[in-house]
């Protein structure tokens, strides 16, 4: 009686063995591939939705129009944060995304010569001895001076004006955007945000 099971040489299970090993890294150069595009493809809709929002203000800050520029920023902060305005706190301030507060700043620096934005705010707080430390501490006189500096209204009350002065060539440095830091919580969401763009490296 003999035996009819096939035998298997060794080198044909290595050959074997290789095919398999060459089909496995192929398959994963394909999976790296199109891993790429995906993340090509993400990039671009997050461009593409980044355009689509922030057009209105790049539009209205290119005719000119400062004052519903202004409200325009105003209502894109909240929205980006994925909140109605009433609804954010000062938390959420806290941990502001800085690649929109960037665009947002670009767009009105570019649109005044760098004589507005949150750049340049930044910039003045500080050179009136303005810091992190000094925000973190709730430095309210520091931060009145800042407000005086950039032609906000003055006094105790951090409030914005039911008419705020009109916008014009005299307009003071920094004076906008304005309508963004004047919340239901003060002068504390005012804090945070200049902390916010101080740490964000505005």
């Amino acid at each position: 009686m003999t035996d009819d099971t096939p035998t298997t040489s060794p080198g044909g299970a290595s050959s074997r063995a290789g095919g398999l090993e060459d089909r496995l890294q192929r398959l994963e150069v394909a999976i790296e591939a199109l891993s790429t595009r995906l993340g090509a493809v993400e990039a671009s809709l997050e461009l593409v939705q980044d355009i689509k929002r922030f057009r209105p203000l790049q539009q209205l800050l290119a005719a000119g129009d400062l004052e519903a520029a202004d409200r325009e920023t105003a209502r894109l902060l909240p929205e980006l944060l994925g909140r109605s305005a009433e609804a954010v706190k000062p938390d959420d301030l806290e941990q502001f995304p800085i690649p929109p507060l960037r665009i947002i700043d670009q767009l009105w620096s570019q649109a005044s010569g760098g004589r507005f934005g949150f750049a340049t705010q930044a910039r003045l707080y500080r050179d009136l001895g303005g810091s992190v430390e000094s925000l973190s501490a709730l430095d309210e006189a520091l931060f009145n001076r800042f407000r005086a500096r950039v032609g906000w209204q003055g006094g105790r009350a951090f409030a914005l004006l039911e008419e705020p002065p009109a916008l014009g060539q005299t307009t003071p440095e920094g004076h906008l955007p304005l309508r963004c830091w004047y919340t239901a919580y003060g002068l504390k969401a005012a804090n945070l945000l200049m902390a916010r763009l101080i740490e964000g490296g505005l």
